[in-house]
């Protein structure tokens, strides 16, 4: 669920939109290809090759909707602007991801940090708050391009008021957190892949109920176009 420039919120369905738009032109259908005879990083919804642009749409739990533009800074370090929704609000935010270990092409280990802003909008949320969750991924890849993963994080929350220094007119509860989780991508096309990931979040090793109202999951499937 990453310095910040203000996007106006209410707009983050249209990007969406216009994401899903632009990935459905540019692919007639979504049809699993043929065994790739190499690793193509075009099928790589993580890290993207120095210039290299990604598009991305997501859904899940708690989110319902997000999108993600993805830049390759380096062929080891790229940053995304996001934007999404949940059943309540809506926000924004960066993501951070950068290899810190790579064995040939099967195995790397990547670190990856997402900051997302909520602003003030409505209830349940009267205070605009900031979420974190940075993780560490061990991941492999198969010659067919088929990618699976194994990883844990830590989760946190806090009000704007609280990291700025008003706490007496904090209305949210800071919140820490810890996860684990899997997930999978394979190609579904050309230039697109498709992801799943599964989280089971906890409190310290301590099992919990809910999670921001819900079970304690979070469940994120997504297709990523590269350009």
């Amino acid at each position: 669920m990453e310095a910040y420039a203000y996007i106006p919120i209410h707009r983050s369905r249209c990007l969406i939109l216009l994401v899903l738009c632009f990935i459905t032109q540019n692919v007639q259908a979504l049809q699993l290809v043929p065994e790739v005879k190499n690793r193509d990083h075009v099928f790589d919804h993580v890290i993207n090759m120095r210039g290299e642009s990604r598009l991305s749409l997501f859904t899940g739990l708690p989110v319902i909707g997000s999108s993600e533009y993805a830049y390759g800074v380096s062929n080891r370090l790229t940053v995304g602007i996001l934007g999404g929704f949940t059943p309540f609000e809506e926000a924004i935010g960066l993501r951070v991801r950068t290899v810190l270990y790579q064995s040939k092409e099967s195995f790397r280990v990547y670190y990856c940090t997402p900051i997302i802003f909520y602003p003030q909008t409505q209830k349940p949320d009267p205070d605009p708050w900031f979420i974190t969750r940075p993780n560490i991924n061990f991941e492999w890849v198969k010659r067919s391009n088929f990618r699976y993963k194994i990883g844990g994080s830590i989760i946190a929350s806090a009000s704007a008021h609280d990291l700025w220094g008003n706490a007496s007119e904090s209305q949210h509860s800071p919140g820490l957190w810890s996860a684990v989780h899997a997930g999978v991508s394979l190609p579904v096309g050309a230039n697109i892949s498709f992801q799943t990931e599964l989280s089971y979040v906890t409190k310290g090793f301590q099992t919990i109920d809910t999670f921001f109202g819900g079970p304690p999951f979070i469940l994120i499937t997504g297709i990523s176009y590269t350009f």
